[in-house]
């Protein structure tokens, strides 16, 4: 968020020492360097800010030659760059003066104000450790002191603490439910949340008449105008009524004014709540000589002729400059595909547009536009504004090429409390108009210069600089669906190659039922030869149960009689084949019309897995690595292939070899953790998980913190360390711990208190959802609950029914009383880790088949997650009824 200008003593906001064709101001060297997670005071993004040591010299052709002095850079931001710069030797004489004085003070008199004004001494000056240390003290030394945990979490909300700093606001509460500081600090938690109702509740207290005379009402507008960005406008007025009233200056603020009427225009109450502005000609006429401002200005015949002269003169100016406006628009021409294109404009002439952002100047009017190359199209448009609007606005023109580049406008207000800047995107059309873009394509400034009481506001248009599926992800946690499909569909028509966005497009279309909306958009991609696999894949995997696959069966019957040698048409007509055997047939056919084509391998290799056939499954799936090595799917399951077959010597002399040029990363690591684990190597275990953490703290530093506590939950699973996993979460509500917590407890047996703990399943696709299911029915039908079982059987049953068909039949053998044959076994394809639990839940129903059920459960019992343990447990009993 672009921040306002600094006000009071102190260092003034900087950015770095600028040169020009290498000769300048430099910064050399870095000493004492401290980092913290907190949002830039200046540009508003959450980073690293960054203090240090350093000197600034003049440089000659970037060469140090006359050394300026040696600085403390405090808080630089790696985004905008913008930092606060001192005099070393003034910052280490205020720090040691300022620190140690305080310290003297409250050793001396260790009271709850000389504790607070210490740790203000220590975050001042950015002994953060220091500071993190003496807050210990703090409260060790003032437990119940309400004030000091009020104070430590607007403390640390500051500094970008958010969990311990709510941590502190709701013990400060639970302490002085009636303090001021901790209901507004708390309040301020919950407007972040979205939680309104409870914010303003919390807030009361502001709302009563006479409380603008001991407190500040500024989280009351906060709460208004977070009522009107969630459209509950009814709510905003009433709060804005209760401003109005207690600070009837308000009423003529021009800004607080905008914020009631865009409330109003939706409420359109009987009468506004704003006061009517009186007309006064002293604004207009007023001798600025005059005390007071009452005497009026002089009228002569000659005055009143040099004022129209110049008013003429100012009109004539104006209109000319009007015309130049009208004459001279910019039209920006984007292109983010990967290759060039060419516009051309009928009339005015042809911008070649590379990859980046294209000029081209012409008068406002009506076009026709011609766009060649890789998004070929013919487009009409307009450039045009008002008369008055030339003065007054700052409008932008995009020509999109494909629509494909994502652009972002951010709307950013300066003043004293400003607001977090909001972003909206454009994508996916090929003409777009903006009325009032103050920066295009340009950065937004870090702070602007003016009064205290001041408000402005500016815009800016720039082109995502990150990847798509990073928008795409954004858009989608924050409830618009609909936007994150439509540009996961712009960008695929873009980058047809782009597979991250083509599974990321098909889970989301999963999850929030748009079904219909995904089938109609890759349903066109399916004739295009040659044939591009993923596409199909995604195509066939919308929805796989029995009824489906019949109708998926005909479409790929119907392209194969067209095409009866194509491989890929053959490998997809197996994947929806309805029986095995016939799927079989189908893949022998693909792998030998083309040896090099890698999925009927693949495809090959996970039916000998999904039914036992390690060694058989093995030396397929490796057929399939050979051909496409970089595939996460097939190379995770030839090292789950590998494990059951206990290569665990191989896997991991491999895995470490991986390791080797980048021991962080995530997933690779993992796996070398849960072969060791499987092997029972518990010292080597350790080393992995330490290397890895040290490895992640090196390239991550501070923003590894919750990488690496995911990594070590998943490792205290895998060694079935229960206990020490629930302790790894407490404290912890993310979605992450409480989904850790809960399989601590079903572990351990405490279904009813995981249950509490387990995070809201609401956007799982239907396998997942299934699966998870499954593994509650065996949970419960292990404890010697068949009715609690019973219950979670029909709760899976309608995500069952809509995963595929294999799952359909999972849902027929549990509700049937008998058990099932070893045909109806071996007909299922369900992963090895489903069919683990599948079989350990029928062998607990079924005595006398728990023997033969317990063993093959075990058997495809391999990848040690969740719920392996639990599988392992269920099935140690073999003895019959």
């Amino acid at each position: 968020m672009p921040g306002f200008l600094l006000f009071g003593h102190g260092p003034a906001a900087q950015r770095m020492p600028s040169t020009y064709n290498g000769i300048g101001t430099h910064y050399y060297g870095r000493k004492q360097e401290e980092i913290r997670q907190a949002p830039c005071p200046h540009c508003g993004r959450h980073v690293a800010l960054v203090s240090y040591d350093t000197r600034l010299w003049f440089v000659l052709v970037f060469i140090p030659v006359i050394p300026l002095g040696r600085k403390r850079i405090i808080d630089q931001c790696p985004a905008c760059t913008r930092h606060y710069a001192m005099d070393l030797d003034k910052w280490e004489t205020s720090k040691q003066l300022e620190i140690s004085g305080a310290l003297d003070k409250f050793r001396s008199h260790p009271t709850p104000e000389a504790a607070i004004e210490t740790h203000q001494a220590l975050v001042q000056f950015h002994q953060l450790t220091e500071a993190a240390e003496f807050r210990r003290t703090m409260r060790e030394k003032f437990p119940d002191n309400a004030k000091i945990h009020a104070y430590l979490g607007l403390s640390l909300e500051r500094l970008g603490y958010l969990e311990e700093a709510g941590w502190a606001l709701r013990k400060a509460l639970e302490l002085r439910p009636d303090l001021p500081e901790a209901r507004v600090g708390m309040a301020r938690e919950h407007l972040r949340a979205k939680k309104l109702d409870e914010a303003r509740a919390l807030l009361d207290f502001l709302e009563k008449p006479g409380a603008q005379q001991l407190y500040s009402l500024e989280p009351l507008e906060a709460l208004a105008l977070a009522f009107q960005q969630e459209g509950r406008h009814a709510e905003a007025l009433d709060v804005f009524s209760k401003l109005v009233t207690a600070l009837p200056a308000l009423g003529d603020h021009t800004g607080f004014r905008k914020n009631i009427e865009r409330s109003e225009k939706v409420i359109r109450p009987p009468t506004s709540i704003l006061p009517v502005r009186k007309f006064s000609w002293k604004r207009l006429f007023r001798d600025p000589t005059a005390v007071g401002g009452g005497a009026s200005w002089p009228l002569t015949w000659r005055g009143l002729a040099t004022v129209g002269i110049i008013v003429a003169l100012g009109l004539l100016a104006a209109i000319v400059w009007n015309e130049y406006v009208r004459r001279h628009r910019t039209l920006r021409v984007l292109n983010a595909l990967p290759q060039p294109a060419v516009v051309e404009i009928q009339g005015v002439g042809q911008v070649q547009a590379h990859t980046g952002v294209s000029e081209i100047t012409l008068p406002e009017g009506r076009y026709h536009a011609r766009i060649r190359g890789s998004a070929s199209e013919e487009l009409d448009f307009e450039i045009r504004t008002g008369f008055l609007d030339r003065w007054a606005t700052d409008p932008v023109w995009v020509i999109n090429v494909g629509g494909a580049a994502i652009l972002t406008k951010t709307v950013a207000t300066y003043s004293r409390e400003a607001p977090p800047p909001s972003f909206t995107f454009h994508f996916g059309r090929t003409f777009e108009f903006f009325p009032e873009i103050t920066h295009p394509f340009r950065p937004l400034p870090e702070s602007i210069r003016m009064k205290s009481h001041e408000s402005r506001t500016l815009t800016q248009l720039e082109v995502h600089p990150g990847e798509p599926i990073e928008v795409f992800q954004h858009l989608l946690e924050h409830g618009g669906a609909y936007e994150a499909l439509r540009l996961a569909e712009v960008c695929l028509r873009a980058r047809p190659d782009d597979y991250d966005m083509l599974h990321a497009y098909l889970r989301a279309a999963q999850r929030r039922q748009r079904i219909d909306q995904a089938a109609q958009f890759l349903r066109p991609r399916l004739a295009e030869r040659p044939v591009v696999i993923e596409w199909h894949r995604a195509y066939q995997d919308l929805g796989r149960n029995r009824a489906q696959e019949t109708r998926l069966a005909a479409e790929y019957d119907a392209m194969l009689a067209a095409e009866p040698g194509n491989s890929a048409l053959l490998y997809l007509r197996g994947r929806v084949s309805t029986t095995e055997d016939e799927g079989e047939r189908f893949f022998a056919r693909s792998s030998a019309a083309d040896p090099t084509n890698a999925y009927p391998f693949y495809a090959q290799g996970y039916s000998r897995m999904v039914h036992g056939q390690w060694a058989e499954a093995r030396a397929l799936l490796q057929k399939a690595v050979a051909l496409r090595p970089k595939d996460p799917t097939f190379v995770h399951y030839l090292r789950v292939t590998r494990s059951a077959l206990g290569d665990y010597d191989g896997l991991e002399q491999e895995l470490r070899q991986e390791l080797q040029p980048d021991p962080a990363r995530f997933s690779v690591a993992l796996d070398l953790c849960e072969v060791l684990a499987a092997a029972g190597k518990t010292n080597e275990l350790t080393q992995a998980v330490n290397a890895y953490e040290r490895a992640c703290l090196a390239r991550y530093q501070n923003e590894s913190r919750e990488l690496t506590k995911f990594f070590r939950r998943l490792v205290l699973y895998m060694t079935g360390d229960f206990a020490g996993l629930e302790a790894h979460t407490v404290g912890d509500n993310t979605p992450g711990a409480r989904l850790a917590r809960f399989q601590a407890l079903i572990e351990q047996g405490r279904i009813d208190e995981a249950l509490k703990s387990r995070p809201p399943p609401s956007d799982e696709v239907p396998s997942e959802a299934a699966h998870n299911g499954l593994i509650m029915v065996l949970a419960w039908t292990a404890q010697g609950y068949p009715s609690k079982a019973s219950e979670w059987i029909e709760q899976s049953a309608k995500a069952m029914e809509a995963a595929h068909s294999d799952w359909e039949r999972t849902l027929a053998l549990l509700r049937r009383p008998g058990p099932p044959t070893d045909a109806e076994l071996n007909e299922l394809t369900l992963p090895p880790a489903s069919k683990a639990v599948l079989l350990a839940l029928l062998g607990q129903r079924y005595p006398g088949r728990r023997a033969e059920l317990f063993a093959a459960a075990r058997q495809f019992n391999v990848e040690r997650e969740f719920p392996y343990h639990l599988v392992r447990r269920a099935t140690t009993t073999t003895a019959a009824p």
